[in-house]
């Protein structure tokens, strides 16, 4: 199906001239689509665009028609919502129920975010007779959201649904491995009436430049980027001498704390799942499993089954559990990171990961357990980001939280504990952005998420995530009216 892969300029699709990547089904290796880069004079345009809108439109003084405008891109991608559902399980390898989920969230969010665009107030104050601020909230400016591959709709959303209410003007960069999913729904929403053509552009990136021409550009005030942390820090470093504002969700090292007293077969489901959702390549996966000492072997024992009843395969079989990895070189790490576990002594391999590509002729592996006796080996301290999670031990609700606190990632975790005061103690004292209770890896609209430490800053989700797209304004005035002599 061939939707015409190219670039979205002031309400035209344009080719362009540079660049060119083949989008390819991870689970089969066949191609789902050309997808083709602008050339620096189309993108230059995009910008523009954007600047004229933000300027001189209406969409940045009118929370109406930005509610409306919303609520009908809601409307248009439910429209495509079967068609967005095969394209992510085609072109991003992910299961069918998790694909669903990912395009129902999407159109979630924007409806959320379509009423709190009626919603943006400020405030007012007077401190003495005469003296009146106010204090006002303004969009911050053209915003460039560059996305992952992983969700490549929900991660877009979740910046740009807070970014469109909040009165900016947008440059979307997809991920080149998924722009075919991400083209579509930009076709769909941006076909709705109100909308002006210069508030949403979409730039590819085959040859991968766009992403760090938009971070550079001058007349870019605002970046969103959900992504690795090293990429992150590139980002801060390059937008910090121009004091852009900067939304940045990076990497993960989530763990699941299991107490004593926990209800061991749902935490071993919770768990596994955890650690296998979209393949294990999701940021706020578990990667490190504590469990405390007098459950540690009846708890391994539970969670090496649940893991090892993972059937991988492709994402449009109902009896596949896990989907496919992103390319041969994740399968690769994979299989890596194991070795490297195997080779050192204070770690051991508890349920190996297997190479399906060979059976399967896709991008498939089982999920993988390791014990690990350290913190400070990079298994321990790096995003790993595939099917694998070390197996630690903890004596006390105080070691779990050093433990657990052992990294410089504070993206998310969970905790699971039937005595819900010590699992809130435990809670916290983690130091991460999201901490679940007996279980993992529930994401809402209304709630925020966002990292601590390397996992990044600002917030996305909810309603502090439009906080990322707005200034704050101070406007001050006098009058003598009251001071005045009578």
């Amino acid at each position: 199906m061939n939707y015409g892969h190219v670039n979205l300029v002031d309400g035209i699709w344009l080719k362009g001239t540079q660049g060119h990547y083949v989008s390819v089904n991870p689970a089969n290796r066949s191609p789902v689509g050309d997808v083709l880069g602008p050339d620096g004079h189309v993108a230059e345009q995009a910008v523009a665009a954007a600047v004229r809108e933000f300027r001189r439109g209406q969409w940045v003084r009118n929370p109406r028609l930005r509610a409306a405008t919303l609520n009908a891109m809601a409307d248009a991608a439910a429209t495509v919502s079967d068609d967005l559902v095969d394209l992510l399980i085609s072109e991003n390898g992910k299961l069918r129920a998790e694909a669903i989920g990912e395009v129902m969230a999407s159109i979630s969010e924007l409806r959320y975010y379509a009423g709190l665009a009626r919603d943006i107030f400020g405030r007012a104050f007077s401190g003495q007779p005469g003296q009146m601020s106010l204090i006002e909230k303004e969009p911050a400016g053209v915003c460039a959201i560059i996305t992952p591959w992983n969700a490549p709709l929900t991660l877009l959303v979740r910046s740009l649904g807070p970014a469109l209410a909040a009165g900016c003007t947008v440059i979307v960069k997809p991920h080149r491995a998924t722009t075919v999913v991400s083209n579509l729904f930009m076709r769909s929403i941006t076909s709705v009436p109100n909308l002006p053509t210069g508030v949403l552009q979409s730039l590819n990136d085959p040859d991968d430049w766009v992403g760090a021409w938009l971070v550079n550009h001058e007349d870019v005030r605002v970046i969103s980027f959900t992504g690795s942390t090293a990429t992150g820090a590139k980002i801060a470093t390059s937008a910090g001498p121009r004091f852009k504002k900067l939304s940045l969700e990076l990497g993960g090292k989530a763990p699941a704390v299991v107490m004593a007293d926990a209800d061991l077969d749902r935490a071993a489901r919770e768990v596994a799942k955890g650690i296998t959702v979209l393949s294990g390549q999701m940021c706020v996966c578990v990667s490190r499993v504590l469990v405390e000492r007098s459950i540690a072997d009846e708890f391994q024992h539970r969670l090496k089954i649940t893991l090892s009843e993972i059937k991988p395969g492709p994402g449009h079989l109902p009896e596949s559990t896990m989907g496919a990895m992103f390319d041969d070189s994740a399968v690769e790490r994979h299989l890596a990171n194991q070795q490297a576990a195997v080779a050192h002594l204070d770690m051991e391999i508890l349920l190996a990961g297997k190479d399906l590509r060979g059976d399967t002729g896709g991008c498939f592996v089982t999920p993988a357990l390791f014990s690990s006796r350290t913190t400070d080996h990079p298994l321990i301290q790096n995003e790993l980001f595939t099917p694998m999670a070390s197996f630690e031990i903890f004596d006390s609700p105080e070691e779990a939280v050093s433990l657990a606190n052992a990294s410089d990632f504070g993206l998310a975790a969970s905790v699971h504990s039937a005595d819900h005061n010590c699992a809130r103690w435990v809670a916290s004292r983690i130091d991460s952005g999201t901490v679940w209770i007996n279980c993992h890896n529930r994401l809402f609209v209304e709630t925020e998420t966002g990292g601590y430490k390397s996992s990044g800053m600002g917030r996305l989700h909810g309603v502090e995530a439009l906080l990322d797209f707005q200034e704050t304004k101070h406007i001050y005035f006098e009058n003598d009216y009251e001071t005045r002599p009578q």
